[in-house]
Order: C-alpha cells, then sequence, then structure tokens
C-alpha cells in the first residue's frame, strides 16, 4: 500500500469497521449513531481516494505525452543525421551505403509505431478525459495524413537507387512535418504545465 493507503486503511477503514460492527450489535435506538459513523468514515476515505486518483491520472497523462514527444525526437536526430550524410555525399559524388538505405526504412517504420502508440493512448483516455484523447489522437491523424512514412520510404528508395539529390526533398519534407507535430504536442504540454485544471476531470466530493 501507498503512505495515503496505509493511513486510510489503519485509521478510517478501521473505524467505518468498528463502527459498523457496533451498529450491529448495538441497541435499536443506537443502531443509527453508529451507522452514521460508519458513513462518515467511508465518505473521508473517499473525499481523499478521488484526489489521489485525479493525481496518478494526470501524471500517467504526462507520461503518455511525454513519451511520444521522445519518440518523435527520435525520429527528427534520425532523420536529420540522414539528411546531413545524404546531403554531404551528393556534394561529394558519393554513393548512399546500404546501411543509410536500411536506415531509412527504419524510421519509417518508428513513424508507424508512433501513429500506432499515439491511437493506443488516445483511446486508453478516451473514458477519462475526451479532450486530451482527442489532442493526442489528431497527432497520430496529422502524422498519417501528412504522409510522413511515404516520404521516407520514397526516399529510402532514392538513396538505394542512388538518386541522392532526389532523396534529400523527401527527407525534408518528413522533418518539416514532424517538427510541426512537435511543436503541437510541445503546446500540449505547455498547456498542462501553466493551466493544469484545462483537461483535468472533476470530481464531485461525496456528501
Amino acid at each position: 500500500l501507498t503512505q495515503l493507503g496505509q493511513k486510510l486503511y489503519l485509521n478510517e477503514s478501521l473505524h467505518a469497521i468498528e463502527a459498523l460492527k457496533s451498529a450491529s450489535t448495538a441497541a435499536p435506538a443506537g443502531r443509527a449513531e453508529f451507522a452514521k459513523e460508519a458513513l462518515d468514515c467511508q465518505n473521508r476515505i473517499l473525499r481523499q481516494l478521488s484526489p489521489a486518483d485525479a493525481s496518478m491520472e494526470e501524471s500517467l497523462k504526462d507520461n503518455r505525452l511525454t513519451g511520444l514527444a521522445a519518440m518523435l525526437d527520435a525520429l527528427l536526430k534520425g532523420e536529420k543525421e540522414l539528411l546531413a550524410k545524404t546531403t554531404e555525399l551528393a556534394a561529394a559524388k558519393g554513393k548512399a551505403s546500404p546501411d543509410m538505405v536500411d536506415s531509412q526504412d527504419a524510421l519509417a517504420e518508428d513513424v508507424q509505431a508512433f501513429i500506432r502508440t499515439a491511437r493506443e493512448d488516445a483511446v486508453q483516455t478516451a473514458t477519462s478525459d475526451a479532450a486530451f484523447a482527442e489532442s493526442i489522437k489528431k497527432s497520430a491523424d496529422q502524422a498519417e495524413k501528412e504522409g510522413i512514412q511515404k516520404d521516407m520510404v520514397l526516399a529510402a528508395e532514392n538513396l538505394d537507387q542512388q538518386r541522392l539529390e532526389d532523396a534529400k526533398k523527401p527527407q525534408e519534407s518528413a522533418i518539416r512535418k514532424l517538427e510541426a507535430i512537435k511543436a503541437s504536442l510541445e503546446k500540449l504540454l505547455h498547456i498542462r504545465m501553466h493551466n493544469p485544471n484545462i483537461f483535468k476531470p472533476r470530481f464531485l466530493n461525496p456528501p
């Protein structure tokens, strides 16, 4: 149990149990008082658990965002490195290695992994926070609609055929589109940091 859970169990929970036991054995005239005491204990537990659950949920959503942002950072880093190498080889009239082609193909697969992960995160958070889920789903939809994976596949084909100048254009296109998606996620992170209540679900205090 967490520290909060231990405190609740050892204090309020045990108190509620004892009150219920007393209600079951007390004289009829005193049962209502013990039952009310048990109910009050349960309500105090709920009032403490709801914010705790909300805090955990918010932390999980932040982790999802930072995870998606990390995937985009890795994609951008890899694509920029390939573009720099492609540009250097094109200027030197050199040739792309098989490793460059493989790296470009791997990045194309990583784009699909980003789309899949973002959509899975959206599904898992849709019930608790529809607005948050829709925001990250848009990132996946944008990546698919913009055809980033297609850009990278085309770049890999051009590298494989040693058309280095032709490979640069889809590489540059992929980078621009990835940066746009990253900017939208960073904006969402900024909003959550400075205006956390925008996406925070509301919990009603028990009576």
